[in-house]
């Protein structure tokens, strides 16, 4: 079963940042990345990127980009 979690960008250096909570679907991942640009005002864009593996450094993945405009 493939997990998800949420990545933002905080900053304008154009890096993704994430804390590796895993969610069950994207539904929920993208729920939390909602909430969670509205507690923390300094997050510019944010995703959703599917997991195969477990969180690994170093591995590539793809994502689904679900940024909003602000």
């Amino acid at each position: 079963m493939t997990k998800y979690i949420v990545e933002v960008q905080a900053d304008n250096t154009g890096t993704w940042a994430g804390n590796g909570r895993q969610f069950d679907t994207v539904e929920k991942a993208s729920t939390y990345a909602i909430d969670l640009s509205m507690r923390w005002t300094s997050v510019r864009e944010w995703r959703v990127v599917p997991l195969d593996r477990p969180i690994t450094p170093g591995h590539g993945q793809e994502t689904v980009d679900n940024s909003t405009d602000r």
